[in-house]
C-alpha cells in the first residue's frame, strides 16, 4: 500500500510537469502565429497569461502537497521499516492521502479542460485572423479600384478645363464690335514681309479657279491652309501685309427640311493661330504668305455696307446655299435682313508674319512644270472642242450640223443674215 502510494503521487507530479510543460508550449505557440495588433490577438494573449498565472499559483499549491505527500511518504516509509501493519496505520493518514489524491485528480481533470478550451480558442483565433486577412485584401482591391476611378475623374476634370479654357477663347472671338475699315487699317500695327506678291503684276502658280495645292506642297504647310476669294478680302492701302476677311456669320440650306439655318465658322481664323493664306482673283491663284488674326470679331454697321457693295453682294450670295430650289423673293429677303441689321457682315483682321519661301519655290517649280507640258493628243490628232468641229465634213463626207440647229441658213434662201 505504501508503495502505490509513492509510485500513485510521484505519476501524479509527473503528470502534473508535462501538462504544464505542454500547455507552457502551446502558449509560445500561440503568442509566436497571433503576434497582431488586431484586438482579438490581444485579447487572447492576456487571457492565456491569466491563465498561466492560475496555473503557476496551481503548481505552487500543487509542490506544498508534494511536499506534504513527501513528508507523508517519508513517514510512511520509516513506519514500514519498523514493520507497521496496514490495519496498524493511523486512520487520519489515510483519509487525508486519499483526500490530497482526490483534489490531484480534480485538478489534473481541470488542467485538461483548459488545456481543450485553449485549443479551441487558439482555432477560433485562427480563423479569425484568415477572416481578417481575406477582408484586408478585399479592402486593398477595392481602394485600387477606388483609385483608377479617381485618376479617370481627375484626367475628366482636366479635360473639361481644357474645354472650358476654348470655349472661353472662342467665345472671346465670338464677341463682334463694329467697326469700319478705315479705323482697323489706321490702328493696326504691321510689318512688311519681304516676298509678298503684288496681285496686279505678279503671275500666278495656277490659272485654274479651282483651288489645288502640289503634292509636295501640301508637306510644307504644317500650320494649315486658308483660301479666299478676293471679293472676301480687303486689303490695307499700305499693302497685303495687313487685311481684313469678309464674312458671313450664317448659312440657309434650303434642301435641309423646309430651310435650316447654321453656324458659319470655316473661314475663320483661330487667335493665336497661324496659316498659310492664298488668294483668288480674276488672275488665278496667289500665295500671299504666312498670316495670324490681328483682331477680335468685328461687323460692319448696316450704313457702311453701300462702302462694300460687291464684296457685300458676294456675302449676300454666299449666305444662301443651293439658290437655284429657292425663288428670288426669299434671296431678296436675306439681303433684306443684312440692310435691316437681323443679319450682320463679320470681319476679322489677319496679319502677314511671314513668307514660306520653301512653299513659294514649290508653287512655281509646279506651275511652270504644268505649263511647259504639250497639249493633250490621241495618236498624233489634236482633240477637237464642239465648236472646231462645227462645219467640217464627217466621214461620209456630210456637212456635220449642230445639234441646236444654229449654223443652218434659212430654207430657200443663200443670203447671208446681217448682224443686227
Amino acid at each position: 500500500m505504501e508503495n502505490l502510494d509513492s509510485d500513485v503521487s510521484a505519476d501524479i507530479v509527473r503528470l502534473l510537469g508535462q501538462e504544464l510543460k505542454l500547455v507552457r508550449a502551446q502558449l509560445r505557440e500561440a503568442q509566436l502565429r497571433n503576434n497582431t495588433p488586431a484586438t482579438e490577438a490581444s485579447s487572447y494573449e492576456d487571457t492565456c497569461r491569466e491563465r498561466l498565472r492560475m496555473l503557476i499559483d496551481d503548481v505552487a499549491v500543487l509542490k506544498r502537497e508534494n511536499e506534504d505527500l513527501r513528508a507523508t511518504v517519508f513517514q510512511l516509509e520509516s513506519e514500514r521499516s519498523g514493520f507497521v501493519k496496514p490495519e496498524d496505520m493511523d486512520g487520519s493518514v489515510a483519509l487525508r492521502y486519499e483526500a490530497s489524491l482526490e483534489q490531484s485528480r480534480k485538478e489534473l481533470s481541470k488542467a485538461l479542460a483548459e488545456k481543450a478550451d485553449a485549443e479551441t480558442s487558439l482555432s477560433e483565433l485562427q480563423e479569425n485572423l484568415q477572416a481578417v486577412q481575406e477582408e484586408y485584401q478585399q479592402m486593398k482591391a477595392s481602394k485600387r479600384e477606388c483609385q483608377q476611378v479617381a485618376d479617370e475623374h481627375c484626367k475628366r476634370v482636366m479635360d473639361l478645363a481644357d474645354e472650358l479654357e476654348t470655349l472661353k477663347r472662342e467665345q472671346a472671338s465670338l464677341a463682334c464690335t463694329d467697326t469700319d475699315p478705315e479705323s482697323f487699317f489706321s490702328s493696326t500695327t504691321y510689318v512688311a514681309v519681304e516676298g509678298q506678291p503684288d496681285l496686279d503684276t505678279s503671275d500666278p502658280y495656277i490659272k485654274s479657279p479651282f483651288f489645288k495645292l502640289p503634292e509636295h506642297a501640301i508637306s510644307l504647310c504644317a500650320e494649315g491652309v486658308l483660301h479666299y476669294n478676293s471679293k472676301q478680302l480687303m486689303w490695307s492701302p499700305s499693302g497685303v501685309a495687313l487685311g481684313l476677311v469678309v464674312t458671313h456669320p450664317f448659312q440657309f440650306n434650303p434642301k435641309v427640311g423646309s430651310g435650316q439655318w447654321t453656324k458659319w465658322r470655316a473661314e475663320i481664323m483661330d487667335i493665336g493661330v497661324k496659316k498659310e493664306v492664298f488668294c483668288l482673283n480674276t488672275r488665278g491663284w496667289f500665295y500671299m504668305g504666312t498670316y495670324e488674326r490681328a483682331s477680335s470679331c468685328l461687323t460692319m454697321p448696316v450704313d457702311k455696307l453701300k462702302d462694300l457693295d460687291p464684296k457685300a453682294r458676294y456675302i449676300f450670295k454666299r449666305t444662301v446655299l443651293n439658290q437655284d430650289f429657292i425663288p428670288p423673293s426669299q434671296t431678296r429677303m436675306v439681303e433684306n435682313m443684312y440692310t435691316q441689321g437681323v443679319l450682320k457682315v463679320e470681319l476679322f483682321g489677319i496679319r502677314c508674319v511671314g513668307f514660306n519661301q520653301a512653299l513659294n519655290a514649290e508653287l512655281i517649280r509646279a506651275g511652270n512644270e504644268k505649263r511647259s507640258k504639250p497639249p493633250r493628243t490621241l495618236q498624233g490628232i489634236p482633240i477637237l472642242t464642239p465648236e472646231d468641229s462645227w462645219g467640217r465634213k464627217g466621214p461620209g463626207g456630210k456637212k456635220r450640223k449642230r445639234s441646236d440647229g444654229a449654223g443652218r441658213a434659212p430654207k430657200g434662201k443663200n443670203k447671208k443674215v446681217k448682224a443686227e
